[in-house]
């Protein structure tokens, strides 16, 4: 799980890396070392453990700068410019029916209506149909919250400024679930005889499907399956004036910030430089969302 630590620690330093990955050892560790263990997690360690007493893997993405945005797309993407982030913790998948099921059952809360949906109810399918507000109090009961638009762009691209998740390749079937001919999103609309082409789901696929889409932390669904809610107000021309370090967005706004595309949209959503907007109280069978948690919790 990862590459080795330095030469010469304790032995109670070798009994802690038999056990990386888990949240409660990842703080014994550091206790062991007298060090912060911080530094030393590789890319993309794991982490099974979350307060809420649920198991769901979180992966690392470490401390440092990366560049956000490009000034090859649309106006809203631009600037391209650096930004330093924290370390932080985030969902290796879209939040499941499952999981969401099971917050439910635990709180009270409501289900949204596309859990009903059999096109889109399968445990291992993301949760859509969800509204920001919905989504934020998911995660603040798992003891994290939603990523802010930075810490979802670093975690889909890494620090080398890929176009998508994967690389550079074109988008294809193999990489994301997405709308590949137009023909399951608005285009299906006009025209309800035409169906997918090759490779095309007019739906949500399980969580995890698509591993070669995988971005450089090992995350997955990135691109394509459910657009994905972030913490953020959203601004057109925030980037222009947006603090350097761990950024989280203009104080306030009308609408709330999405990524990711999913399978009822068009390629160009897919790259992870794109922005998009939903109203927070929007309900849509393409939006869902995954959770962060800030390393030091």
């Amino acid at each position: 799980m990862g590459r080795p630590l330095r030469k010469g620690r304790k032995l109670s330093m070798r009994l802690c890396k038999r056990w990386l990955g888990a949240w409660y050892v990842l703080l014994v560790c550091a206790a062991c070392s007298g060090e912060s263990l911080l530094e030393e997690l590789p890319e993309g360690v794991f982490l099974d453990h979350t307060p809420a007493g649920t198991v769901d893997t979180m992966l690392v993405v470490n401390a440092g700068d990366f560049l956000m945005g490009t000034n090859q797309g649309f106006d809203p993407e631009g600037p391209a410019h650096v930004v330093y982030l924290s370390a932080f913790y985030i969902d290796k998948y879209e939040v499941t029916n499952a999981q969401f099921r099971a917050y439910a059952r635990a709180t009270g809360a409501s289900l949204p209506p596309e859990t009903g949906n059999p096109m889109f109810s399968n445990d291992r399918q993301p949760v859509v149909g969800i509204t920001w507000a919905e989504a934020d109090a998911y995660c603040r009961w798992r003891g994290g919250r939603l990523p802010t638009e930075a810490q979802w762009e670093k975690a889909a691209r890494g620090t080398d400024g890929r176009t998508y998740p994967w690389g550079e390749e074109a988008p294809g079937g193999e990489y994301a679930v997405m709308d590949l001919g137009g023909r399951c999103g608005r285009t299906n609309w006009a025209n309800p005889s035409a169906g997918p082409v090759p490779g095309e789901f007019c739906h949500t696929m399980p969580v995890g499907s698509r591993p070669r889409g995988a971005s450089p932390y090992g995350l997955l669904d990135m691109a394509g399956n459910a657009w994905e809610w972030c913490s953020d107000w959203y601004d057109d021309t925030y980037y222009g004036r947006s603090p350097r370090e761990d950024p989280s967005g203009p104080a306030s706004g009308t609408f709330r910030v999405v990524r990711g595309s999913s399978w009822h949209h068009l390629p160009h959503y897919l790259k992870t430089s794109a922005r998009f907007r939903f109203y927070p109280d929007q309900r849509g069978n393409f939006i869902g969302f995954r959770c962060v948690r800030d390393v030091h919790q």
